[in-house]
């Protein structure tokens, strides 16, 4: 994650820049995949950056940009030839579902048979808009004190291509960052910041608009009907985080401690089979894409159940260091402790099973030694480094009965696929999936380190062995 102490800026007086670049299709060299004519495609990036003086030792600076990208997406689908476009099924309400699926497909037929029969190479087109914008606040309090206050935003949307209909989410993300750093020089050998910041990434991945509702499979025969059993996905992710630091030279040692706490609080929903799975298969004496324009779907299956949850946990780090020259030798060293707490679901909707990973210290060791000309210089190093537990693991178990429920439905009637579901089916004992944590689950860790000896074999050529 991003540093949370904002470093210092030399910018002075009144300042700022402009800037646009425009590209498209007819400045750009053809796409290497890409069917038929050159497609139409531009793009625009333009912003500009201002620095200006406010009051005596105030400094402020504001810079944004926007880049939208119109332009198409080349790929290779596989879609029903001319004669297995026709729906088959006599039921007027199947055959308006199946009509449904057919038509998601494009119009243009098989172009590649010689990949395979029902191969397709087409062009799509995608529209991305970014926008990206930044105000910060440097305000100086005589020779020792540094006050910055720093806000960015960046956003972007997508819509997304579409061989198919509905084949990927369209998307909007929005990520929010605020950082308000207090910087002292207590002396020319002592150095403290403190901040204070939130951090707010917001997602959004939904369906296109002409997408047909579930996921429809036929074992690869013909294109997946989409998108992903796991869209669509609501998710805010937002960070309060508090840092601090000491920076201290004595004599040949620079010596740095510091903390950092940061709490998380992830709210949203996500999605597994909530939308809906038609399963086309080779069945009933016929081939899938024969049952596809039938409507003889072979399951259907259908997630039940309330997915918003909120997930709370702590992150914690404690550091300690010295980096100490004398002569030849540098050495460098620290200890760092990094516990990893359980996360919580904030209304109590489910139970994340492990416990806190609590022992997590982690020590480094670097060495350096000049050895007299020409043998050159030896390194050594050691760390033991952490990482994280992601929070895509523990939020699995949102999906977990008896919250949420999975039913399948063999040989359903495609225009009402739970027909034939009765309460009884919905019993808490019913056999279902479960997705389980281990409880003794931790962050994973590596041991890193190397050893390297650089000789100078002259003035031009140094050789490093490592």
């Amino acid at each position: 994650q991003a540093p949370l102490h904002v470093a210092a800026t030399k910018a002075a007086g009144l300042h700022g820049s402009v800037f646009e670049t425009h590209n498209n299709s007819v400045f750009t060299a053809r796409s290497f995949f890409q069917a038929g004519p050159v497609q139409p495609a531009r793009e625009n990036h333009y912003g500009f950056q201002l620095g200006a003086p406010l009051w005596r030792g105030a400094t402020l600076s504001l810079d944004g940009s926007q880049q939208k990208v119109r332009g198409s997406v080349n790929g290779n689908v596989l879609v029903p030839k001319a004669d297995e476009r026709t729906p088959l099924a006599a039921d007027p309400a199947t055959r308006a579902v199946v009509s449904r699926f057919l038509a998601a497909y494009p119009r243009q037929l098989p172009n590649r048979t010689d990949i395979n029969e029902r191969a397709l190479n087409i062009n799509a087109p995608q529209l991305i808009d970014g926008h990206d914008a930044r105000v910060r606040l440097d305000q100086r309090a005589g020779d020792r004190d540094r006050l910055t206050l720093l806000y960015g935003f960046t956003g972007q949307h997508v819509d997304a291509f579409q061989f198919v209909a509905g084949q990927n989410p369209d998307t909007d993300t929005k990520s929010h960052s605020v950082r308000l750093t207090w910087s002292r020089q207590w002396s020319a050998e002592t150095v403290t910041d403190f901040s204070a910041g939130y951090d707010r990434a917001r997602s959004l991945l939904a369906p296109e608009p002409n997408a047909v509702g579930p996921l429809v499979l036929t074992g690869m025969v013909v294109e997946q009907l989409g998108p992903d059993e796991t869209l669509p996905i609501d998710r805010a992710d937002n960070r309060y985080r508090a840092a601090g630091a000491l920076h201290h030279v004595r004599g040949p040692h620079y010596f740095h401690f510091g903390f950092e706490v940061l709490r998380r609080h992830i709210n949203g929903s996500e999605q597994q089979a909530h939308r809906g799975i038609v399963f086309f298969s080779n069945d009933f004496g016929r081939d899938a894409l024969t049952n596809l324009r039938l409507g003889a779907a072979s399951r259907y299956n259908l997630a039940l159940g309330g997915i918003h949850r909120g997930f709370r946990n702590w992150d914690l780090q404690f550091y300690a260091g010295d980096t100490w020259r004398r002569g030849r030798w540098t050495l460098d060293y620290g200890l760092r402790y990094q516990p990893v707490t359980s996360p919580v679901e904030v209304n109590r909707l489910s139970t994340v099973p492990y416990h806190c990973d609590c022992d997590n210290l982690a020590p480094r060791l670097g060495i350096a030694y000049q050895l007299p000309r020409p043998w050159g210089v030896l390194r050594a190093a050691y760390g033991l480094h952490y990482g994280e537990i992601f929070p895509v693991t523990y939020q699995q178990v949102r999906f977990n009965p008896p919250a949420n429920l999975t039913v399948v439905i063999t040989e359903p009637y495609l225009p009402d696929p739970l027909r034939s579901l009765r309460p009884a089916d919905l019993r808490p004992d019913a056999r279902t999936s479960f997705r389980e944590l281990s409880p003794d689950l931790v962050a994973p860790y590596s041991h890193q380190y190397n050893f390297s000896w650089e000789p100078e074999l002259s003035k031009k050529w140094k050789l490093q062995l490592g």
